[in-house]
């Protein structure tokens, strides 16, 4: 008979930002380095265009300017879901999770119904420092905190890894 593993927990806005930051910048390996190497490449090109001396095209100039755009906006996203998050009182909402060899149930305080997932339906699992985030697809993911798993956290690594082989991911 397998563990079953059973949390009840509410996730606070400080770490719902981090999920937002996580997922937008860094859940696939080297997105967050490429967007930095671009938006560097980017101030390059400004102030090589404006301090210079350098002339560029009409193209140029505007993909350069774009670029500079972006990341802001990116960060701009992720704060402007946390404060929805915070503002529709969402971190105070008690979450259930359940988890063991054969699935993965969680409820949401206020919502009737549970969700009874298989492991087949789990696209991922990332484990990072502050929690692991549950993938169902690329824009649903449940993070689950690490303080709420307290000493079972070996526990479930090695749940995640023997259910989810190369799609578990430690991101410490």
């Amino acid at each position: 008979m397998s563990q079953t593993y059973t949390y009840q927990f509410n996730v606070p806005v400080s770490l719902f930002r981090k999920t937002q930051y996580f997922n937008t910048f860094l859940r696939k390996r080297g997105q967050g380095v490429f967007v930095v190497l671009v938006f560097v490449g980017a101030l390059a090109l400004l102030a090589a265009n404006t301090l210079g001396g350098v002339q560029m095209s009409n193209v140029m100039q505007m993909c350069y300017i774009v670029c500079l755009i972006a990341l802001p906006l990116c960060c701009f996203a992720c704060e402007q879901a946390t404060r929805r998050y915070r503002d529709d009182a969402t971190d105070v909402a008690m979450r259930n999770v359940s988890v063991n060899d054969g699935w993965l149930k969680f409820r949401v305080s206020g919502n009737a119904d549970s969700e009874k997932l298989e492991w087949s339906q789990i696209m991922a699992v990332f484990e990072t420092r502050d929690m692991f985030l549950i993938y169902r697809d690329a824009d649903k993911y449940l993070a689950l905190p690490k303080d709420v798993v307290g000493d079972d956290a070996q526990g479930l690594r090695e749940l995640f890894a023997r259910e989810l082989g190369r799609s578990f991911h430690v991101r410490v």
